[in-house]
Order: C-alpha cells, then sequence, then structure tokens
C-alpha cells in the first residue's frame, strides 16, 4: 500500500471512520485521538498490507481494536473500570424548527442515548451493523468472534433499546 493509497482511503472513509468513533466513544475529544490512533496503525502497517479488500471494514476493525486497547489502558492507569457517557453536546443543532424537525431531532436524540447506554460489546456490534451496514459474518471475523455471538448480541440490544424506546413511541 502506497502512500498515495492510504491518502485515498483517507478521503474516501474518514468521514464515516471518525463518525462510527465520535458514536462509540461518546466523546469528540477521546474520538480525534481515536481516529488518529486508528489511520496511524493503518499507516504503519501500510507496507504489510498488500491489497485490502474491504478498506472500511478493515479500518472500522482497527478503530474497535485501537478502542479497546486505549480503554485497557486507561483501566489499568486508573485502578478502575473504564466507563463512558454520552455527550449530548454531540448532538447538532437543528436548523428548522418546526414541529416535526423537532419531533424528528428528539426521536434520533432518543435513540442515539439508548445505544449509548447499551454495554461496550453490544453496542460495537450495533454500530458496525446499524450505522455502518456491515453484516453479521464481518462483524464476526472484524471482532475476532462467532457470527452466532453476534447474532446474540444483536438481539439482545434490541430487546433492550425496544424497552429504552417504549415509553417513547407510545407518544
Amino acid at each position: 500500500m502506497t502512500n498515495k493509497d492510504l491518502e485515498q482511503l483517507i478521503t474516501e472513509y474518514g468521514k464515516d471512520i471518525y463518525s462510527f468513533c465520535v458514536h462509540l466513544t461518546g466523546n469528540r475529544d477521546i474520538a480525534d485521538d481515536l481516529y488518529q490512533e486508528t489511520f496511524l496503525v493503518a499507516v504503519n502497517r501500510r507496507r504489510t498490507l498488500v491489497k485490502i479488500e474491504e478498506p472500511k471494514a478493515y479500518l472500522l476493525s482497527v478503530a474497535v481494536h485501537v478502542w479497546t486497547n486505549m480503554k485497557r489502558k486507561y483501566a489499568r492507569r486508573m485502578g478502575i473500570a473504564p466507563e463512558t457517557s454520552y455527550d449530548d453536546a454531540l448532538l447538532a443543532e437543528a436548523n428548522d424548527h418546526t414541529d416535526e424537525a423537532i419531533l424528528v431531532k428528539e426521536r434520533q436524540q432518543q435513540v442515539q442515548g439508548a445505544v449509548a447506554k447499551l454495554p461496550e460489546k453490544m453496542r460495537v456490534v450495533v454500530l458496525l451493523y446499524y450505522m455502518e451496514n456491515v453484516p453479521v459474518k464481518q462483524i464476526a471475523t472484524m471482532l475476532r468472534i462467532p457470527e452466532g455471538t453476534v447474532k446474540s448480541r444483536l438481539k439482545h440490544a434490541r430487546d433492550i433499546l425496544a424497552v429504552a424506546l417504549e415509553e417513547f413511541c407510545d407518544e
């Protein structure tokens, strides 16, 4: 992989990877670090990578593994289990203040908040599957877990989200 190939990856997938990092971490500052580390790993491995069949999936996989390592290091340093919270400031302000736009924004905030409260293992799978449209088989490969585990985490996450969003949907 040449530097030009790497630049093309950043141009083509940079926004998607950054968006995934923001949703994964729940914090723009941490997402910035994760994004940079993800591409740093890609730069360091570029000589060993001849041809990547699915570059976006590869970069998402790198981001997940870098995030796992970052949390592990932080937990060791702090001597406590890491905890992430969803930062409501990440949500963009609606330009259009019509009733419909406000309702749509409220729904988005509700869903994003509910996803952010999922346990880490479920949240990663949900973000990859629904936000990045990565198939179950590829998620299993990326996370190095069986496909059944991916499906199970998706089902449990859907169940949790259904309960969390039931009140909002009834309105």
